[in-house]
């Protein structure tokens, strides 16, 4: 047996514990009528709700030597890892209003490698209708309290306020020069509603995508372009404020190989990313931080074995 070989067993054991550790012991307390030390929790959304939360801490020894150790709150109901409303980290914007018959175009297209940014060209197009105000934004970072995972794409804003169902908006989403390759190859537009969802541009098709490098005098890697009407999701009278996203369409939480299902196979995917064996996709490396803390780790490994043995029904990833 070799010395990966060896770790990866070292890892497999080692998950098992922990989930029998916690698993085993407050089982057969609850089963002997003991009271167990659950916490209530303020439901998502402002509701109360019951919860049943432990702590997980876990200590980890890394090969240089050092040492480190988090708290990490576990709960049955729901995931109380995942990142609150951020501030509206704003990196530009321009905005505009166009009388009716008019167009005009605003935009925070890219000029420095590594940014991001959207170009919106806004036609109002029905006599009478009044003003319309079209603006474009870009964020330094995801500014939702919906997570996503962030590959660099980036994250842009396009708002129309006092459009109807006839205007048209084009709209131009210019991804870094730093995105490149399979994760280029992989990029797709997202929009935030309820929860991220795929952009549909007009006619019910997909975005046009163009891989071109520094299209349109931007320094850009690429861009997305979508037109706006009132056929197609989301609508241009619903672009109150819209956030939109360059990334990857992610897994399941906790689905390391793709099939739709959290099993003991995506543990072992897991440990052997871990351990050095397989080098984890940007699709992975989403799916498997479960805590989240940015890395796939132990941490990850243990807390999957709690899903899978019943400990915790649901593990969404951290954004």
């Amino acid at each position: 047996m070799t010395g990966i070989d060896k770790r990866v067993w070292i890892l497999v054991l080692l998950a098992v514990f922990a989930t029998l550790v916690v698993a085993v012991p407050i089982a057969l307390a609850q089963s002997a009528g003991a009271e167990m030390p659950w916490s209530d929790a303020s439901g998502l959304g402002g509701g109360a709700s019951e919860s049943n939360n432990f702590q997980l801490t876990s200590s980890v020894q890394h090969a240089a030597g050092e040492s480190s150790s988090a708290n990490y709150g576990v709960s049955s109901g729901f995931w109380p890892g995942v990142q609150a409303l951020q501030s509206q980290i704003v990196l530009e914007t321009d905005s505009d209003t166009v009388s009716p018959g008019g167009q005009t175009t605003v935009s925070t297209a890219p000029t420095t490698s590594g940014d991001v940014g959207v170009t919106n060209t806004f036609t109002n197009n029905t006599g009478g209708s009044g003003d319309a105000t079209v603006t474009a934004a870009t964020y330094t970072g995801n500014p939702t309290n919906t997570g996503i995972f962030d590959v660099g794409g980036g994250f842009v804003d396009v708002q129309v306020l006092g459009a109807d169902a006839s205007d048209l908006l084009i709209s131009s989403f210019y991804y870094p020069d730093t995105i490149a390759g399979q994760t280029e190859a992989d990029l797709v537009l997202f929009y935030d509603g309820s929860q991220w969802a795929s952009v549909v541009s007009s006619g019910h098709t997909a975005p046009a995508k163009n891989t071109s490098n520094d299209l349109g005098g931007t320094v850009s890697g690429g861009r997305f372009e979508v037109t706006f009407d009132d056929s197609i999701t989301p609508k241009i009278t619903e672009l109150t404020g819209t956030v939109m996203a360059m990334t990857l369409t992610p897994l399941t939480c906790g689905d390391m190989n793709g099939n739709g299902l959290t099993e003991i196979l995506d543990a072992i995917t897991m440990m052997q990313i871990v351990v050095g064996t397989e080098t984890p996709t940007q699709q992975q490396l989403a799916a498997g931080d479960i805590d989240p803390n940015g890395t796939v780790d132990v941490l990850d490994i243990i807390i999957l074995m709690q899903h899978l043995v019943g400990r915790i029904q649901v593990i969404p990833c951290g954004p």
